[in-house]
């Protein structure tokens, strides 16, 4: 009987010893900063414009400390309440559980004009109407993507022509989506991120594939993001800066030059 009481609390020792070498060997300093509130967190001044609030300074302090992995305020605006947040969530999760479906250009187009009149011309209809499209998967992406390039910067006119053109695929999007992010983003991170790049990349400079790769994921490694794989490390370079196809004399290997920055 002693004995198989000995051998229980062995066991549950060695469970306890496993989750705590787990916690350490996984443990990290880094923060992941989602900023959530009105007007005030966003940023906004007395006129009516959105610059720099608490939460950027706050995100600066901590990327100043190395401690700071992840930081966004696009879940901040004025009139941002509890409800909102809800509601978010619960669209996500609605989201998730919905199949794929395959859209036409014409479903798009007509989807993305509903969206541009119900949701930026409210006035125009009755409160339904207005609410309508929120009920439609579509609908609702749009919005998504819409409020995503809406809080980069980008105009209504720029962001229709992006949905217009990549709604139909979602990794057209999503890569044009993570650009414009690097482009444009506000976000502590961003910026370092865009900084580095156009220190490190200069324009006329003749480089190979893999040295866009291990210069990348170095600088995206000194502001705390993810590694990118070779192909999408080259893709997305090439995207953010234009370029012409070289071959190497010496190596007679294919390279890159840097025609213009972004």
């Amino acid at each position: 009987m002693k004995k198989k009481k000995l051998i229980k609390y062995l066991i549950l020792i060695l469970l306890l010893l496993s989750v705590y070498g787990i916690y350490h060997f996984f443990k990290t300093d880094k923060i992941n900063y989602i900023a959530l509130g009105d007007s005030v967190a966003e940023g906004m001044n007395p006129y009516g414009e959105v610059g720099y609030s608490y939460t950027d300074y706050l995100a600066e302090l901590l990327q100043k400390d190395h401690k700071l992995s992840y930081y966004t305020k696009k879940y901040t605006k004025s009139g941002y309440v509890t409800e909102d947040i809800i509601r978010n969530l619960q669209t996500n999760n609605n989201l998730k559980k919905e199949k794929m479906i395959k859209y036409t250009k014409e479903d798009i187009k007509i989807a993305v004009e509903q969206f541009y009149t119900y949701f930026l011309q409210p006035q125009t209809l009755n409160f339904e109407a207005f609410n309508a499209p929120v009920k439609n998967a579509l609908h609702r992406k749009i919005r998504e993507y819409y409020e995503e390039f809406k809080y980069l910067g980008l105009s209504d006119e720029k962001i229709r022509d992006i949905l217009e053109e990549n709604m139909g695929n979602t990794e057209k999007m999503n890569r044009t989506r993570d650009i414009c992010m690097v482009k444009y983003s506000p976000d502590v991170t961003m910026r370092l991120y865009r900084q580095l790049l156009l220190q490190n990349f200069e324009i006329g400079m003749r480089i190979s594939g893999e040295e866009i790769e291990q210069k990348i994921n170095s600088l995206r490694r000194e502001v705390g993001l993810p590694d990118q794989k070779h192909n999408t490390a080259v893709e997305y370079f090439n995207l953010l800066f234009e370029t012409k196809r070289i071959k190497f004399s010496d190596t007679r290997k294919m390279g890159y030059e840097i025609i213009s920055a972004f």
